[in-house]
């Protein structure tokens, strides 16, 4: 069974879409919605349950972040495959019956993340290679070339991310992860309170020696940004930054901290 786990601040609406869109299109399989409300301003519990009779709700009086919430709901999950699943997000495929049968032909697969689309239904990158100071100038460049829709180089990177493959990270925005797994590394790190702990998390995982797979047999669309609960992007990107140096201290040597510091602090970023 998979537990689906949607974690909630504030955009109501947009949550009732992304159960509504899963559940039209995994009506006979076996899983559970479990849904964390992180402290949101309007929230209605028993509207809810009107609509989703066999939710399971949790409430927070307070944001306390991405990665304790859905360690909360993780521990209430029935399911041997948890998936974290932004509210932000719309089901357009069946897609469990592939997943599951992924994570049973290989007992080493930890993680799984699906292809993700834009409402355009255009590719949005969601993988790649774990956090370093150069890869991040690299990983830039290439968001770059997808902002501006360069339709050869875009051409180029759809095509390179066509097939299944071995990765470094998946974004937590839709992920798969083997309870047993989840559980052994105790979690996502609570240390972070959002942004990096997605890859974190991945990093753990391959270290306990399991796998992370970017899986683009199945997709769904990830319509960005609608997860932050519309909080000012002052306060996300000093989020960013917190987090992000908090990965490097935890993983990355003396002399990539150094730079990191060195550019925030050029570019007045260095989170206050």
């Amino acid at each position: 069974m998979v537990s689906v786990i949607i974690v909630q601040y504030n955009g109501l609406t947009l949550t009732k879409e992304a159960i509504k869109s899963f559940m039209r299109w995994h009506k006979s399989l076996n899983y559970e919605i479990i849904l964390v409300d992180n402290g949101s301003k309007d929230f209605n519990r028993k509207e809810f349950v009107n609509d989703f009779p066999d939710l399971k709700i949790f409430e927070l009086k307070k944001n306390e972040g991405f990665g304790k919430a859905n360690n909360l709901g993780a521990k209430s999950a029935s399911g041997e495959i948890l998936y974290f699943l932004n509210n932000d997000t719309i089901t357009n495929e069946e897609y469990l019956s592939k997943v599951e049968d992924r994570f049973n032909k290989d007992p080493e697969v930890g993680i799984l993340g699906p292809r993700l689309l834009n409402p355009d239904n255009t590719y949005q990158l969601s993988h790649g290679k774990l956090p370093s100071f150069l890869r991040e100038i690299s990983d830039k460049l290439v968001y770059f070339v997808f902002e501006k829709k360069w339709e050869l180089p875009v051409k180029m990177l759809v095509a390179r991310f066509d097939n299944e493959q071995y990765t470094g990270w998946v974004t937590g925005a839709a992920m798969f992860v083997r309870k047993s797994v989840f559980e052994k590394i105790g979690g996502f790190d609570e240390n972070f309170f959002m942004y990096f702990e997605d890859k974190e998390l991945c990093k753990r995982v391959q270290l306990r020696g399991n796998k992370i797979i970017y899986y683009p047999k199945v997709s769904l669309v990830h319509l960005k940004g609608g997860s932050s609960g519309g909080d000012n992007s002052g306060f996300t990107q000093k989020e960013y930054r917190r987090s992000q140096m908090y990965y490097y201290k935890n993983y990355r040597n003396h002399l990539e901290n150094v730079l990191l510091k060195i550019f925030l602090k050029i570019t007045r970023k260095y989170p206050d």
